[in-house]
C-alpha cells in the first residue's frame, strides 16, 4: 500500500492545539501476478500538542483517482478528524 500526502493542517482553539495530516491510499488490485487497478482510500492523523493521536483509514473506497482526490479535498477543506471520517463517507457516497 502506497500512502500520498494530500495535506495538512494545524487545529487551534484557546486551550488546544494539534496537527491533522490527510493522506490518500493506494492499494494495488491484482489478478493473478497482473496488476489490474489501484483501489484507493484515505488516512488522516490527528496529533495533538498533547494526548493520544487519533487515525482513520478509509479503504477501499473507489478504484477512481478523480473521486478519491474530489474526497479528499472535502475532507481537507472542511477540517474532518478522524473520530467524523466515516460518517462523511457515508454521505459522500449516499450523494454520488
Amino acid at each position: 500500500m502506497r500512502r500520498i500526502s494530500f495535506g495538512g493542517c494545524r487545529l487551534t482553539d484557546q486551550n488546544w492545539a494539534a496537527d491533522i495530516c490527510y493522506d490518500i491510499l493506494a492499494e494495488p488490485v491484482e489478478t493473478g501476478s497482473v496488476l489490474f487497478c489501484e483501489d484507493y482510500g484515505v488516512r488522516i492523523e490527528l496529533i495533538p500538542a498533547s494526548g493520544t493521536i487519533e487515525v482513520a483509514e478509509l479503504r477501499g473506497i473507489t478504484p477512481s483517482w478523480r473521486v478519491i482526490e474530489q474526497f479528499a479535498d472535502k475532507l481537507y477543506r472542511n477540517r474532518v478528524t478522524p473520530a467524523a471520517a466515516r460518517d462523511v463517507l457515508e454521505d459522500y457516497l449516499a450523494a454520488l
